[in-house]
């Protein structure tokens, strides 16, 4: 299954990202779905080294358009975007270009050699039009350059409301452990008693927070220790 092979994907880059020290944020599906999206126009040993890391069997791949909702309904926007931006007039073959287009994505061109900065802004426009202005800014300055030839993106945006909406009434002051080891007393929300997934353990807490359509949800993890964020 697809959901097999994004969640192992997702666990093997966590623990390598974290062998470096320090506190980091990745979304493991984006950087899947790019290279998923890349796999649609790659070929040889290159195809082959892709789908084992993404973990891609002949099933799993024909699968690939399926991997992308838009619009489930009015209760939830969920949309995940891939686009492919190269440089103008760079040349690949047809077949090549015909595997990405099909894949799903936007395939578009812009002048990365002699416009760097405008290219930028383009992508970064496109990518906020999607997301509705939360991603303003996908690609820093620091990302595109003169000698930029293709750039593959991916951004999600969710817009859901939760199964049980949390009650304005009991927000009330709650501890918040800021790195250093102070802490600052801020708003929190609270909620009574409700029938969530909670998971109690020596090392961690853990509880999923439902939203209104059930495939949905937000699962929060976080050291028994807060100390451990540091």
């Amino acid at each position: 299954m697809l959901l097999t092979g994004q969640r192992d994907f997702a666990i093997r880059l966590a623990l390598e990202v974290a062998r470096t020290p320090g506190n980091f944020c990745l979304s493991p599906y984006s950087i899947w779905a790019n290279l998923a999206t890349v796999l649609s126009g790659a070929g040889g040993a290159t195809r082959r080294q892709l789908k084992n890391v993404i973990g891609l069997g002949r099933r799993e791949e024909r699968l690939l358009r399926d991997r992308v909702y838009h619009s489930l309904g009015s209760t939830v926007e969920l949309n995940t975007i891939n686009s492919l931006w190269r440089q103008s007039a760079l040349k690949i073959s047809g077949a090549v270009e015909k595997a990405l287009e099909d894949s799903g994505a936007h395939f578009a061109e812009v002048d990365f050699r002699s416009q760097p900065e405008t290219a930028r802004s383009v992508i970064n426009g496109w990518v906020s039009a999607r997301t509705h202005g939360r991603i303003p800014e996908i690609l820093s300055p620091l990302d595109v350059t003169g000698e930029t030839m293709f750039v593959p993106v991916n951004a999600s945006y969710l817009r859901a409301g939760w199964a049980k909406p949390f009650d304005p009434e009991l927000t009330s002051p709650g501890e918040f452990y800021c790195p250093g080891g102070s802490v600052v007393r801020v708003p929190m929300m609270n909620d009574m008693p409700s029938p969530y997934s909670v998971l109690v353990r020596d090392d961690l807490n853990a509880v999923e927070l439902s939203y209104i359509d059930p495939r949905f949800s937000m699962l929060l993890v976080v050291p028994k220790d807060l100390r451990d964020f540091e």
